[in-house]
């Protein structure tokens, strides 16, 4: 299951990079050209919203099932010493929480206001600053295809 599960959130990674990219140039785009927001706005900050739920919620199984984290737990002082048991441990854990969390801001305020141009302007700032999040975030020493790292 374990490894399913990591090939799963390793290959989903490319579908929430893409629905990122989609909603901050719709977002973006919006808001430097002024134009109205659309129904096709809206379905680029759902998807990149619900793109990022669903990794999130595969990466939280993972957190329970993986091999990695256990050992990284098992000694956690030990392993902050040891940079990629840090980093998958920890650091991505954490950025990519902030991932989501500024993902859904982005998106609540895209929903909240009925002005057309401070709902692309927040909405671009918080999927950016979410977009940001994720890039630093993912370990690309996994590849492409996303081998494991263990």
């Amino acid at each position: 299951m374990y490894s399913i599960l990591l090939s799963l959130h390793n290959v989903f990674r490319w579908a929430v990079l893409l629905a990122a990219l989609w909603a901050v140039y719709r977002f973006v785009t919006g808001w430097l050209g002024r134009r109205q927001f659309t129904s096709a706005d809206a379905s680029a900050s759902k998807f990149y919203t619900i793109s990022l739920d669903v990794q999130f919620l595969i990466g939280l199984i993972l957190l329970f099932v993986s091999p990695l984290i256990q050992t990284m737990f098992a000694d956690f002082g030990g392993s902050m010493k040891v940079p990629e048991l840090r980093r998958i441990g920890m650091e991505h854990t954490i950025l990519m929480l902030a991932a989501v969390t500024l993902g859904h801001i982005g998106g609540a305020m895209a929903k909240k206001n009925t002005d057309d141009v401070t709902r692309f302007k927040k909405g671009s700032i918080f999927f950016i600053l979410s977009l940001v999040a994720l890039l630093a975030g993912i370990p690309w020493w996994r590849g492409i295809a996303g081998a494991a790292f263990e």
